[in-house]
């Protein structure tokens, strides 16, 4: 009994723990169904609340065409309304015209007849000669009815309206009519636009494929997708229609540099080959000639032997006069021989140095000619239908005909004098202007002004044009920087926020982004080659990187400096950073680091006087401007410490530095260096063997200048207290 009683509790206990076992189970069970749910409506919120972002910028972007589009045809009504009033008092005017002349013409004919019956009655009675002169008095007052009509049909002409209708019914073709189908251009994805393939349907769901995921890590797998695999992946996707327009732009850009590097690469081969076969010309010259002196030689040689050899067959008794004397004569040059052989060893060294100097001639001219392809990284930004930026790399190749000009040029102009004359007829009086900066090609100026205005000019040839003024800042605009390649500009100022500026279809600029990190005044903005990277410093002691991927977007901040950051500079490789602040005696430099692609401080450079403006010169020198000094301080990196040290002090032309920037400027295709210290602008040419040239010294009425330098050289834009005018000076390299 008691066995059975210890059995059934032990059974119980079993069944208990079961029980909680399986209850376990099912815990874990709920707990990762539920982890599954928050993740599903997790995932789910972020695709609606990016959906609902989406349509809430169609609908603004909307109603803003909306409303421009109202506007327009407002403006076209009004004008119509207005023409018509003019032409009304027009029609109104001339009609009357009419009736008042055929009123004239109706009483001048009424006249006419009273007057000849008049005329009727008194002749009855009169003689022949008074009845001749009434006849003749009767044609005169006859009346000209042909003349009327004419008159009468130039006044209806008049009022012809067919090219009034004609301009007003193109006027009123250009009124655009709202609808229903309007909102869908401004969808990020259109449904019903899709271009249908049988060959393009999705795997899994059998359905039209429309979207592609264009990130450089692709979420999407094969980065297609129909319109169910949409709400599976969070990412940005793009519609067939715009893949087809980045895909013709990059095919159209290809095609273009395909066919130039075609075209530079047969001629550079070309080139080659005739170098290499006046090559082939002189070794075969050298190597006949040296064969011709060896031959020579020999031949002498051999005489010599034979002589030698002929007396010593003889004994000393037989000997003649002759022979003796010609015995003394060899053992009187016993060192010939050895002057013999020095004398072929010379030739054979001159005749093999003049070979390897040909090939180093060959090899230096092949490697110009191969070296004609620059290549440099590019990017070529696509703007999406979101507002957000595509970025396709690809590589560029530079001709090499441009690059030997330039070379000529640039050694020419090392050694020429150069002056910068001032273009009086093309100044321009404008406010105080804050910062300058001109675009790569030279063909337009920017310049910013206090109350966030910023002008727009078109430069051509030393002339300046304004074609549009932006204002989205809300203060000074204190910096400004040009990213050729890739059709924008970048603002920075006062109020602490660096826009990003983009040329649109209409050739105007628009504010595509707005980035904000610092918390006080932005001091400089700078970019790497290949403009994928900003740095920007500021009054707030930090320097800020940005790097772009579909939009810019903040990296790092490095702090160092405890003043506020005046001056940045980025090496060509983009692997240095030099920078200088307010009242500091150090210049700081920083690297990138390889491990974490973060910057970070590798050197303080101890200075005796702070500075607020450095420019990289190449790789291995910057220049440093010192405040209140009379001196270009130059710094060379030591390759085996990885430091800079001062190498040189240069001197300029100061008289007393001002707190105002002006940023130091190398132009690398002149060598010049562009420095402005206290009422004086500096010229300084840096020559290849490392001797730097005081240029022109051009000395302003003001401490206070503003300006730059255009990449090639030529001109100078400058604005200045005293003059407050915008004045270009042109050098003639």
């Amino acid at each position: 009994m008691i066995k059975l009683k210890q059995t059934s509790e032990n059974m119980k206990d079993i069944e208990k723990s079961e029980n909680g076992l399986q209850y376990q189970k099912f815990n874990l069970l709920d707990k990762k169904m539920y982890e599954k749910h928050n993740e599903y409506q997790d995932r789910n919120w972020k695709l609606i609340k990016e959906a609902e972002e989406q349509i809430l910028n169609c609908k603004l972007q909307y109603l803003k065409e909306n409303e421009k589009r109202k506007s327009n045809n407002i403006e076209i009504l009004t004008h119509l309304k207005q023409n018509l009033i003019q032409i009304q008092q027009s029609m109104v005017q001339k009609i009357e015209e009419i009736i008042t002349f055929i009123n004239n013409q109706l009483t001048r004919i009424s006249n006419i007849k009273i007057e000849k019956d008049d005329l009727c009655k008194d002749g009855s009675d009169q003689n022949l000669d008074y009845i001749e002169r009434s006849y003749t008095q009767l044609r005169y007052m006859s009346f000209n009815f042909s003349e009327i009509e004419t008159h009468i049909q130039q006044q209806l002409k008049a009022l012809d309206l067919s090219e009034f209708l004609k301009y007003h019914k193109e006027m009123l073709a250009c009124i655009k009519c709202e609808n229903q189908a309007d909102f869908s251009e401004f969808l990020p994805f259109g449904i019903e636009q899709v271009h249908k393939n049988n060959n393009w349907f999705c795997d899994q769901h059998k359905k039209q494929l429309m979207f592609v995921d264009l990130k450089q890590v692709s979420v999407v797998p094969n980065r297609i997708a129909c319109f169910n695999c949409v709400p599976k992946y969070i990412v940005q996707f793009t519609d067939f229609d715009q893949l087809k327009i980045l895909w013709n732009q990059l095919v159209s850009y290809v095609s273009n540099f395909s066919n130039l590097q075609d075209r530079n690469f047969s001629n550079s081969v070309q080139s080659a080959l005739q170098l290499i076969i006046q090559l082939k010309d002189s070794i075969n010259n050298m190597i006949d000639e040296s064969i011709i002196s060896l031959k020579s030689l020999s031949l002498n040689r051999s005489k010599m032997l034979e002589q030698l050899l002929q007396l010593i067959k003889k004994e000393w008794l037989s000997y003649s006069k002759d022979e003796i004397i010609q015995i003394a004569n060899i053992l009187s040059q016993q060192n010939k021989g050895k002057e013999f052989k020095e004398q072929i060893q010379s030739e054979f060294k001159a005749k093999l140095q003049s070979v390897q100097d040909l090939l180093n001639e060959l090899f230096m001219n092949l490697q110009q000619k191969f070296s004609d392809f620059k290549i440099t990284q590019c990017s070529l930004p696509v703007q999406e239908k979101n507002g957000k930026y595509l970025k396709i790399f690809f590589k560029k190749e530079v001709p090499s005909s441009t690059q030997v000009q330039d070379k000529k040029k640039i050694g020419s102009a090392l050694n020429e004098p150069f002056k910068y004359d001032l273009l009086k007829n093309y100044s321009i009086k404008d406010d105080k202007i804050f910062a300058i900066t001109i675009s790569q090609d030279s063909t337009f100026v920017m310049a910013g002004y206090s109350h966030g205005t910023i002008k727009v000019f078109q430069f051509k040839n030393g002339q300046m044009k304004q074609t549009q003024i932006l204002k989205n800042h809300q203060g000074i605009i204190s910096c400004l920087h040009i990213l050729d390649n890739c059709q924008q500009f970048v603002s920075g100022g006062t109020d602490s926020t660096i826009i990003i500026w983009q040329i649109n279809e209409k050739k105007e600029w628009i504010c595509l982004q707005i980035l904000q990190r610092h918390t006080d005044c932005i001091r400089c903005i700078i970019s790497n080659s290949n403009e994928d990277l900003i740095i920007s410093c500021g009054d707030d002691s930090t320097i800020q990187f940005w790097n772009k991927d579909l939009q810019w977007n903040w990296q790092q901040r490095l702090l160092g400096h405890k003043n506020k950051v005046e001056s940045i500079s980025l090496n060509e490789e983009s692997t240095k950073l030099i920078s200088c602040a307010y009242m500091e005696f150090t210049i700081l430099v920083s690297e990138k680091n390889s491990y974490d692609q973060e910057w970070v401080i590798i050197q303080a450079i101890k200075v005796d006087n702070w500075g607020q403006s450095l420019c990289f010169m190449n790789e291995f020198l910057f220049s440093f401007q010192p405040s209140r000094s009379e001196s270009l301080f130059i710094y060379q990196l030591d390759k085996k410490t990885n430091q800079f040290q001062k190498l040189k002090e240069v001197r300029i032309n100061s008289v007393y530095q001002s707190d105002s920037v002006f940023p130091l400027q190398f132009i690398k295709k002149t060598q010049i260096i562009l420095t402005k210290t206290g009422y004086f602008i500096n010229f300084i040419k840096f020559k290849q063997n490392g001797e730097f040239i005081n240029g022109q010294s051009i000395k302003y009425q003001t401490q206070y200048i503003q300006g730059a330098l255009t990449s090639d050289g030529q001109y100078l834009v400058t604005w200045d207290e005293g003059t407050k005018e915008l004045q270009v000076r042109y050098n003639k390299i």
